[in-house]
């Protein structure tokens, strides 16, 4: 579910990773281009990392988002010196 609400949100195709452990992965990858197995992080990443599969976003709800955060930056100037300094 969340990964729908933020495909949705953000109106980005989202890649499943095959990997469950983000950053001791990370970790590892950053470890290998530093030992020189890899001439760079990208690709170290093209050639590691696998994926599941893919999220779409739902255009109905991507175009709920918009319109929500429309109303947030028209909003946000306005009331943004009433929250200063708390």
């Amino acid at each position: 579910l969340w990964r729908r609400i933020l495909s949705s949100a953000l109106n980005l195709t989202l890649k499943i990773p095959r990997a469950e452990e983000g950053p001791a992965y990370g970790a590892a990858i950053l470890a290998m281009v530093a030992d020189g197995l890899y001439p760079n992080v990208f690709e170290a990443c093209n050639r590691l990392i696998k994926f599941d599969g893919l999220i779409l976003p739902d255009a109905g709800l991507s175009s709920e988002y918009d319109k929500k955060y429309e109303k947030f930056r028209r909003l946000y100037p306005a009331l943004k010196s009433f929250y200063d300094g708390d």
